[in-house]
């Protein structure tokens, strides 16, 4: 990824990952997730979700109300 991205989630699970993208994106922060999941037995690995420089301070507030709830 380009040094303007920036991790601001981890999990094994792809589908939370999807659903903090969701999250993100109703609060017009645009990420993507980087899957590293291994496909064949789906065990090994984690999913990240990156977002901008700009916007990872904003974004890792909200992942961090989300999870207090």
């Amino acid at each position: 990824m380009e040094k303007d991205w920036v991790m601001v989630y981890k999990t094994k699970s792809p589908f939370e990952a999807e659903l903090v993208k969701g999250m993100l994106k109703e609060n017009e922060i645009e990420s993507v997730i980087i899957n590293q999941r291994d496909s064949s037995y789906g065990v090994f690995g984690e999913a990240y979700v990156y977002v901008y420089k700009d916007f990872s301070e904003k974004a890792l507030q909200l992942i961090q109300e989300t999870e207090t709830q």
